[in-house]
């Protein structure tokens, strides 16, 4: 059964650094999809389509207008979901959503109508050609049709769009709406309203609504967060700390921050501080921003992207976009571009069932196996996969300098081939290493005392719903 039609509401982490926060000047965006623990997300690719005039699209509850041009875009999707958790497009727009409970009431009855958070990440991305663009168009669809919802998960959503010039962070509570804008610095967005008394933009009755609904005693008293949260049925200590670390992270790289710096406090299990983990962090009782299957809180990453934007790089290679599959801290980021360079197609492939030709379950594998030592096997894989991630940036570095000066010869083509090989390259590489260090950590574990993870039955009943064997892949050597 997915995520939001069980009861529950997913966590999700984003991060973004803007301007002189980054070591190059640019804009880096990065998110930690929490979904339920077997529910695959795939990476889909859409090319920039034309529509007949007066036609519509399906979103997942309601049907709306069609636009005349949808543009180009990559995005990371539950299986069963028409909508994104985060995803780029061909202008080098990012855009991210995190779930969070609000007082505003719904209008709807559940699975009734509206547009979920996911639909207008997808729908932001498809229509905007720049962040600001992008979140009006997110705007205007929620104040036209309202937020939706699913089963009983009905929670409203909050926003990181980004582009290579700016990001906003969007935080709504039903139809309503406020609005920051950052162009330099840092900031961090999670399951919580983070938006106070100061604001670049907001509902024009955002103020009015919530003193007219006893929420704060008067306009001069006005605190967004404050006002608009479920606190009295909803706790935000988890997002809270997750927030709170996500933002102290970024703050202490400040300057400094590059693609391999997101990638690394995406993988952040609060190392070194009072609140890490306990044993280890699956069997964790406060989700960090690397967050795994655990029965007290069934939330867990499925999926990370980590994406920098450069507005003064040729438009293929406007979005180094990097994405990774389950949870990142035993698992690897690779590369893929939005515009031109074609997708590798196998990485869209996965259902509710475990199959051997999903990338999504094959990495899935690897976590579970790696859960049940985590201790042991997962610094065995974190330093396979950061040699790994380190040939990556270097070869990339080398290949889009190549491809720039192709570019600049008028050999468009060529330049599109070498970035095509690379990417698929390294798709196929990473997909056979987690195969051949599943099989070896099979070999290792019968060698090795068993550790009692506090996990283990749940770990089990997890496998046994969606047919995962544990002897993993099997070949004759």
């Amino acid at each position: 059964m997915p995520y939001d039609q069980c009861g529950l509401m997913s966590m999700c982490d984003l991060i973004v650094a803007v301007g002189g926060a980054t070591k190059n000047g640019t804009v880096i965006f990065g998110k930690n999809s929490d979904r339920p623990p077997n529910e695959p997300q795939l990476l889909v690719h859409y090319p920039r389509r034309r529509h007949r005039n007066g036609s519509s699209v399906k979103c997942q509850l309601i049907e709306i207008p069609q636009v005349d041009v949808t543009f180009e875009v990559l995005g990371s999707r539950p299986y069963w979901c028409w909508g994104f958790e985060h995803g780029v497009n061909e202008f080098g727009v990012a855009i991210g959503n995190a779930a969070v409970h609000s007082k505003e009431p719904f209008e709807s009855p559940e699975g009734k109508a509206g547009l979920i958070g996911m639909d207008l990440v997808r729908l932001g991305l498809e229509r905007g050609r720049s962040a600001y663009e992008s979140m009006r168009v997110i705007i205007d669809l929620l104040e036209r049709y309202g937020p939706g919802s699913l089963g009983r998960a009905r929670y409203h959503n909050n926003f990181l769009i980004a582009d290579a010039d700016e990001a906003w962070v969007l935080e709504t509570a039903g139809r309503y709406w406020v609005a920051e804008k950052i162009t330099d610095g840092v900031r961090a967005v999670s399951n919580l309203y983070t938006i106070g008394d100061e604001w670049n933009a907001a509902h024009p009755d955002l103020v009015e609504h919530a003193v007219e609904m006893g929420w704060c005693g008067s306009r001069e008293d006005f605190n967004f967060a404050r006002a608009y949260y479920d606190y009295e049925n909803y706790s935000i200590s988890s997002s809270l700390i997750r927030w709170r670390r996500a933002t102290s992270l970024l703050r202490s790289n400040e300057g400094k921050i590059t693609i391999k710096t997101f990638m690394e406090i995406l993988r952040d299990h609060r190392e070194g501080t009072f609140l890490g983990p306990l044993w280890t962090p699956g069997e964790d009782f406060y989700a960090s921003l690397c967050c795994h299957e655990r029965p007290w809180s069934r939330g867990q990453t499925a999926a990370s992207i980590v994406v920098e934007l450069r507005g003064d790089m040729p438009d293929i290679l406007r979005s180094s976009c990097w994405v990774c599959m389950a949870a990142p801290c035993v698992s690897v980021f690779h590369p893929l571009y939005v515009k031109e360079v074609e997708f590798p197609s196998e990485l869209s492939i996965g259902d509710e069932r475990f199959s051997e030709d999903s990338p999504w379950w094959r990495f899935k594998r690897l976590q579970r196996h790696v859960e049940r030592n985590y201790a042991f096997f997962a610094p065995i894989v974190r330093e396979v996969w950061r040699g790994f991630e380190r040939m990556e940036l270097d070869r990339i570095k080398a290949l889009e300098r190549e491809s720039i000066e192709l570019m600049k010869a008028g050999k468009r083509e060529e330049a599109v081939r070498k970035l095509q090989r690379f990417v698929k390259e390294m798709c196929d590489l990473s997909l056979n290493l987690a195969e051949e260090l599943d099989i070896f950590l099979r070999r290792l574990d019968s060698l090795l005392p068993k550790y009692h993870d506090l996990r283990g039955e749940y770990l089990d009943r997890l496998d046994e719903e969606v047919g995962l064997k544990r002897d993993g892949p099997r070949r004759n050597r």
